[in-house]
């Protein structure tokens, strides 16, 4: 089992602005994938890439193309969940009418935003990650061991996420064979360990 850590985003106003936008284009580029899901019946995420990557860069062009590629893996992630999680109502081994009148899934604006190792970079004293305006900075003050721990290759994905009082974390997914507890200073942009 993955480890789960949550990053609390010291960022200005202006910096949660570019934030939003990128969390609204995103969602917005996920939606165009989730018409394609259901008008193709696959959530590979190969076969998607292959079918919309192009239309996908052309319609969201302030997007790039990193994140266009990751919005086509957390459609595909998402969709392996709802079609064929093995507690889903939807799971189409179980539910054999759902493979030809699919549900259409929709993405929030708000909803999260998937990270990787081109697209968030971390750095002992600061985060760097694309938006659409160009990469913003966050200040952080990592412990030398913490930083070891996730710059090493050890993190597997990174969710861009806002909170209910419009707070914006960044939940760090860690392989299993890391067991390292993680903190960041100062203690307003704490990771936390989440089972």
């Amino acid at each position: 089992m993955n480890d789960f850590y949550r990053l609390d985003l010291p960022v200005t106003s202006d910096q949660a602005g570019r934030l939003a936008l990128l969390q609204d284009l995103f969602s917005q580029a996920c939606n165009l994938l989730a018409l394609e899901v259901q008008a193709r019946r696959t959530w590979s995420r190969i076969a998607l890439h292959h079918a919309c990557y192009e239309d996908l860069r052309a319609r969201f062009p302030d997007l790039g193309s990193q994140m266009a590629c990751n919005a086509i893996y957390a459609v595909s992630k998402t969709c392996r969940l709802v079609f064929q999680g093995s507690s889903s109502p939807l799971r189409v081994a179980r539910n054999r009418s759902t493979l030809n009148q699919r549900p259409l899934l929709r993405f929030a604006a708000d909803g999260p935003v998937y990270f990787d190792r081109k697209t968030l970079t971390v750095r002992q004293r600061e985060l760097s990650m694309f938006t659409t305006a160009g990469r913003l900075t966050i200040p952080m003050v990592f412990e030398l061991a913490d930083f070891q721990s996730i710059a090493q290759g050890s993190w597997r994905e990174a969710t861009l996420t806002r909170t209910a009082t419009d707070r914006y974390q960044i939940t760090i997914e860690i392989r299993p064979n890391d067991e390292t507890t993680i903190s960041a200073s100062p203690a307003s942009t704490t990771l936390r360990e989440h089972a």
